[in-house]
């Protein structure tokens, strides 16, 4: 367990320092679950062969985009989706 847990710290520091300057994403250095504000992001991402979980909510206009990080992701994964997300969105 404690293996793993720093593990998934690590994760979630990498993908802050890569990500946190993106404005349509919410993210903290300490939770493993970052937002996505867009409503196409979903659909380009499955393109590409990344699946989030994205759905509205039965009171909201707006889609929910989050992207869930786990101590199993490797650095190829991680290396990869920030790659694709900081092309889509600069």
């Amino acid at each position: 367990y404690k293996s793993q847990r720093k593990k998934l710290q690590e994760i979630c520091r990498y993908v802050y320092q890569h990500l946190n300057k993106i404005e349509k994403i919410t993210i903290s250095e300490k939770y493993p679950v970052f937002f996505l504000d867009d409503e196409d992001i979903a659909d380009f991402l499955a393109n590409k062969k990344i699946l989030i979980t994205s759905f509205r909510y039965p009171t909201s206009t707006k889609k929910m985009n989050r992207i869930v990080l786990n101590a199993n992701h490797t650095k190829e994964d991680l290396e990869y989706l920030c790659k694709i997300l900081i092309s889509y969105y600069t």
